[in-house]
């Protein structure tokens, strides 16, 4: 996968000063931006997304390299309270992909809590799993969806530490 290479942290300061988990614009840059004026809007993703040069950039990937120079090679920024529009500095750390999936809020469909599913036709009709390492990982069969949460839950915690989100 092809990273995209982003402003450096000359270029973004030049544009812009932090504030708040914003970038403000210190200069005009059309007819429709003020010096001032907060950068961005929020994309289909709930990530804020501001136009540098007819070219798209997340603001939190903006924000980390605005603070921290650069965004190492293979990692990522991860929200630590899962807001995806909150980019305050302090809401933001490095992470691997792994960690980053870890740090994720469950969707499940069913109401049921992350890691958890249902299976038919058994006395344990909740399944526990994880995902690590690109692979799914079948943490057992419960009959609470409490019982197999707890069980998604100690083995994120071990897998993902801090990244962990249950």
């Amino acid at each position: 996968m092809k990273t995209k290479k982003h402003p450096s942290q000359i270029d973004i300061k030049h544009l812009f000063r932090y504030c708040s988990g914003n970038l403000v614009y210190r200069f005009v840059n059309s007819n429709r931006v003020k010096v001032g004026d907060i950068a961005g809007s929020l994309d289909k993703h709930g990530y804020i997304q501001i136009e540098i040069n007819n070219r798209r950039y997340q603001l939190h990937r903006l924000i980390w390299i605005y603070h921290n120079e650069t965004i190492p090679e293979g990692m990522q920024i991860d929200h630590i309270n899962h807001d995806r529009s909150d980019n305050r500095i302090d809401n933001l750390r490095l992470a691997t992909h792994s960690q980053n999936l870890g740090n994720q809020k469950g969707s499940s469909k069913k109401g049921l809590p992350k890691g958890v599913s249902t299976q038919s036709s058994s006395k344990n009709p909740f399944q526990a799993r994880i995902y690590i390492n690109c692979k799914n990982v079948n943490l057992g069969s419960f009959h609470t969806p409490e019982l197999a949460n707890a069980a998604y839950a100690k083995a994120a915690k071990e897998h993902f530490g801090e990244f962990a989100c249950s």
